[in-house]
């Protein structure tokens, strides 16, 4: 007992849709676009790990700043023979060099969510952080550097 193919209900006419709206699906939702809450998120861990860093540099360093003669003078080199102003030698330039690449990448990531609204708020909050946390990193590193020890 089959049935031929021309008496299935698949096979009818197919049923168009009243005149002036159209047979298509409605599109999908729209993904929440994420970049500025990432860039935040980063922002905020490169600013604390940078500040934390100058802080540790600073406390690590003041012991060999040379404080004569009405001013101070501090030379960190890799291959001293002390470990403290070897490793600053190396840690130092490194934390700048890693700290700007990261900065740059944020604030350039913050300026696309913000021009295309991919989480405005959060992407000028990161572009704030990137730009602060450099200046108060080093005011952070000097001010320890030179009080402390």
């Amino acid at each position: 007992m089959s049935e031929s193919p021309s008496s299935s209900p698949s096979s009818a006419m197919p049923v168009t849709p009243p005149s002036g709206t159209t047979a298509t699906e409605p599109a999908p939702a729209a993904r929440p676009h994420r970049a500025g809450a990432i860039v935040l998120v980063a922002g905020v861990v490169l600013a604390v790990v940078s500040l934390t860093m100058s802080v540790v540099f600073g406390l690590l360093g003041a012991p060999y700043v040379d404080r004569s003669g009405g001013g101070f003078q501090f030379n960190f080199q890799f291959g001293d023979p002390r470990p403290a102003v070897s490793f600053l030698g190396i840690a130092s330039p490194l934390h700048v060099v890693v700290g700007g690449l990261v900065g740059i990448w944020i604030i350039v990531q913050s300026i696309v969510a913000i021009a295309a609204d991919w989480g405005r708020a959060a992407g000028i909050a990161a572009l704030i952080i990137a730009v602060v946390t450099p200046i108060v990193s080093f005011a952070l590193f000097m001010a320890i550097l030179l009080t402390a020890g």
